[in-house]
């Protein structure tokens, strides 16, 4: 199930004020990625998944056009994070 905004917010209004100076950590068990968050972003276009690793850099369709996908094959894939949609980078 995936964590809305709100549920963080939440989470965060029942932290201490020195829990709340600490970082964000990150942990995926399942594909060995951990780490503490750097940034919070608002993605500027739709981020885009190319099959190509799992995990994989995602990328906007401007960088898939300038890699020789074309629109075909960009329609087909998965866009993992919608333009406006908040992400945190770690």
């Amino acid at each position: 199930m995936a964590v809305l905004a709100k549920h963080l917010l939440a989470a965060l209004s029942k932290m201490t004020p020195e829990r709340l100076n600490q970082p964000i950590a990150v942990n995926r068990d399942d594909m060995g990625i951990s780490g503490v968050v750097t940034k919070i972003r608002k993605a500027k276009a739709d981020l885009l998944y190319d099959g190509e690793d799992d995990p994989s850099i995602l990328k906007t369709r401007s960088q898939l056009r300038d890699e020789g996908y074309d629109k075909e094959d960009i329609d087909r894939m998965s866009v993992e994070i919608p333009k406006g949609a908040l992400y945190l980078e770690f």
